[in-house]
């Protein structure tokens, strides 16, 4: 039995696929990621692993922070502590559920 609704998800990997109808404009705090939904459409996926030391962040507004040094990323360009340093991207893709 097919059900009404929206089935297209954003697939992570093998074990995480996240279905968009729950995404918010903005940035989403999900499982193990930070999803940023603009304008119906998925802009990047990142991990919430901070890169300097393996912290786990926190949403704080436009940022995240990591708990163990202090270490902010910036949502919008995905730099840490306005350095050169910038924070990869998951690759994801968008699945059409049947």
């Amino acid at each position: 039995m097919k059900y009404l609704g929206d089935f297209t998800t954003v697939k992570i990997n093998e074990s995480v696929s996240i279905p968009i109808s729950i995404l918010k404009e903005g940035i989403n705090d999900i499982k193990d990621y930070f999803i940023l939904y603009k304008d119906g459409k998925v802009v990047y996926v990142i991990n919430k692993i901070c890169d300097h030391a393996g912290g786990r962040f926190i949403k704080k507004n436009d940022h995240a922070v990591c708990p163990m040094h202090g270490w902010i990323l910036n949502f919008t360009d995905l730099r840490y502590n306005d350095s050169h340093v910038c924070k990869e991207k998951v690759p994801f893709e968008i699945k059409e559920e049947e």
